[in-house]
């Protein structure tokens, strides 16, 4: 049933923080804390094949994997503060969310040695409103294993700090999807990476690339699909090529764009 804490919730020595396993349930925390103590593969909140979960107003710390969503459908994580952090960590990430439909994550703060978001093979995902920092590797990563459909990353803060090959933003065959009014930054690589993918609209986005790399990179998208980049502001680093579109088969429409390279 639906669940309002009333005080913190530390759970040292545990391999999970709470478990939910019911259908149209919310879990409010009010501001309380869910806390670990740096168990490996751990979760904070996990959640499996379950519809309409909600988990809202928490602040979780301490554990491998702030919260998991695996399988499930049309269910909410709004207005958590989640830090991914554990020395030791096989993973560090914010939020795992994998084989999953229509969830939507709103209003939400994750600071993360790792990924910030992972959402793998998880379709018509709505992000919204977050500030997701990555130290170690993608701020968002969505990943489609064939494809994923769906998606749409709307005024959102995303930002790496460091780590190889690390993107801000990184679509990798994802399909039928929308970017727009986010701000992307990396100090590590290319803030908005899309490969081998179809039919992306990115629109109105500040992408600010590293010290010495390109802000937005395109790799082998999909022949027989399109994409529209209008009026974004992609601002690359030190010598570099702002808006980089690298074997790229889709008919591009590139409009309105303001592209600096200093």
């Amino acid at each position: 049933s639906d669940t309002t804490m009333t005080g913190d919730l530390y759970c040292y020595g545990a391999s999970n923080g709470l478990i939910l396993n019911a259908n149209n349930i919310v879990l409010d925390c009010a501001g309380h804390r869910i806390w670990g103590d740096g168990v490996v593969s751990s979760y904070g909140v996990f959640t499996a094949s379950e519809t309409n979960v909600t988990v809202k107003n928490c602040n979780i710390k301490g554990w491998d994997f702030g919260v998991r969503y695996d399988a499930n459908t049309d269910s909410t994580l709004y207005n958590n503060t989640i830090n991914a952090n554990i020395t030791g960590g096989s993973y560090n990430w914010g939020l795992y969310l994998s084989d999953s439909t229509g969830v939507n994550i709103t209003e939400n703060t994750m600071d993360t040695l790792d990924v910030g978001v992972y959402n793998y093979r998880s379709n018509s995902s709505h992000f919204e409103s977050n500030n997701i920092t990555g130290r170690g590797d993608h701020a968002l990563y969505l990943y489609g294993n064939p494809y994923v459909v769906g998606h749409t990353v709307n005024n959102n803060y995303l930002e790496t700090i460091s780590g190889a090959s690390s993107n801000a933003l990184y679509l990798y065959n994802v399909y039928n999807s929308n970017i727009t009014n986010n701000t992307l930054t990396s100090s590590a690589e290319e803030s908005l990476y899309i490969r081998l993918s179809a039919n992306i609209t990115a629109r109105n986005n500040t992408v600010i690339g590293s010290s010495n790399e390109r802000a937005f990179i395109t790799h082998n998208n999909l022949a027989g699909s399109w994409a529209v980049y209008d009026s974004n502001n992609f601002t690359a680093g030190s010598s570099q090529t702002a808006a980089y579109l690298y074997y790229d088969y889709s008919v591009v429409n590139f409009t309105n764009n303001y592209v600096y390279s200093p």
